[in-house]
């Protein structure tokens, strides 16, 4: 891989490995800090990775180091809700209504087991592969698959009962 390629590959992937851990509930300091861990290690091992496994191994890498973070902090912080990037042309009500959208779905990610809550943001908010997924977590495929429909379930119920509890 040319030095061009590797450089637009490392700031694809780091931009993605970012959003997806503050979306885990990191602070930005320490999203930075382990997207700069991750991409060193990358780096050690770029050669040893086959091209169709950098997305999973960044990822994999990636949530490994934030659960030593955790460790090593014994906490747990709030997932934050992402700024919602809005095109110009919506209106108002647009604009508050997928607020509180997004509201609602971080309100029940929030409230659901942290690995489930981790396979639907893999799965719906990176577009990551059942493969890609279990290659992340360290699980096989199938079991992936029935993960993600308990996930779905508990979530679609979960936002069922969040829905009926405010009319």
């Amino acid at each position: 891989m040319d030095d061009d390629n590797l450089d637009q590959l490392l700031k694809d992937k780091s931009k993605m490995i970012f959003r997806y851990l503050m979306k885990l509930g990191l602070s930005r300091a320490d999203a930075e800090d382990i997207v700069q861990e991750t991409l060193v290690k990358f780096l050690q091992v770029l050669d040893t990775i086959a091209v169709d496994k950098f997305t999973p191994w960044l990822f994999r890498v990636a949530y490994n180091t934030h659960i030593d973070h955790l460790r090593k902090k014994k906490r747990r912080s709030e997932l934050p809700l992402e700024s919602v990037t809005l095109i110009s042309q919506k209106t108002l009500d647009d604009t508050v209504l997928t607020r509180e959208l997004q509201d609602e779905i971080h309100s029940v990610l929030d409230g659901m087991h942290p690995a489930y809550s981790h396979m639907l943001l893999l799965k719906y908010e990176y577009g990551l592969s059942y493969r890609e997924i279990a290659a992340v977590l360290g699980l096989k495929e199938d079991n992936v698959k029935v993960s993600m429909f308990r996930a779905r379930n508990r979530f679609r119920e979960a936002y069922g009962r969040l829905n009926h509890e405010r009319t």
